[in-house]
This record gives structure tokens, C-alpha cells and sequence, in this order.
């Protein structure tokens, strides 16, 4: 049995009833198993407990999914304001 890439896919910070969770929609982990045959998993965004460069050398790949809480908008020329944007980033 061959062993297939590990693609990691960052979560995003939803709130969930009082508290937030991390989620990431299935389409995103359907699509990247089913289309390149990999083994996905779930990169919590949560930048004050580990950092990117702790895990991106342990993964075949990652997928950013663009939610605001994982890709900080001043890198793209957008203000760090409105919904969803006041969660830490995960990507510095």
C-alpha cells in the first residue's frame, strides 16, 4: 500500500453558539482528497499557540481556504476591519 501526500488545510474561526470553533467547509477537504489523492488534515487557526513554520515542512502541501481569520488582509491593500476580521491571523 503506497502512502498518499498529507495536504494540510487551514481551518478558519467560526462562532458556534457562544464560543468560536475551527471549521473548514467540506467542499474544500472533498475536493483536495478526491482530486489529488491526498490525505488531508485540519490546521487549526490559532497563531498565539503554534506557528506555520512549525508544521508546513511536515506537509506535502497546504491549502489556504482565504477566510478572513487565516489570511491577514493588509498583505492584500484591505483594512483590518469588519466581519470576521478581528480574529487573530494564522499566516504572519
Amino acid at each position: 500500500m503506497s502512502v498518499r501526500p498529507v495536504l494540510g488545510i487551514i481551518a478558519c474561526n467560526r462562532q458556534v453558539g457562544a464560543e468560536y470553533a475551527q471549521a473548514v467547509m467540506n467542499r474544500y477537504a472533498k475536493a483536495a482528497m478526491r482530486h489529488a489523492d491526498c490525505a488531508a488534515l485540519l490546521i487549526p487557526s490559532l497563531p498565539d499557540y503554534m506557528r506555520a513554520d512549525e508544521i508546513v515542512g511536515r506537509l506535502d502541501g497546504v491549502l489556504l481556504t482565504g477566510s478572513p481569520s487565516n489570511v491577514e488582509p493588509a498583505r492584500y491593500g484591505e483594512d483590518d476591519e469588519g466581519e470576521g476580521r478581528s480574529i487573530p491571523t494564522a499566516i504572519a
